[in-house]
């Protein structure tokens, strides 16, 4: 139970961590090449 609370507790924090990384890097994309946009 341990190893699976474990787990879903780190899954949770790479998630939290990754999520608003990507959007950022997402957004940041967008404005650069607002072609793949279009895409």
């Amino acid at each position: 139970a341990v190893t699976i609370l474990g787990g879903m507790t780190l899954s949770t924090l790479i998630t939290l961590l990754v999520v608003p990384a990507a959007y950022y890097l997402g957004e940041k994309e967008v404005k650069i090449q607002p072609k793949i946009n279009k895409i």
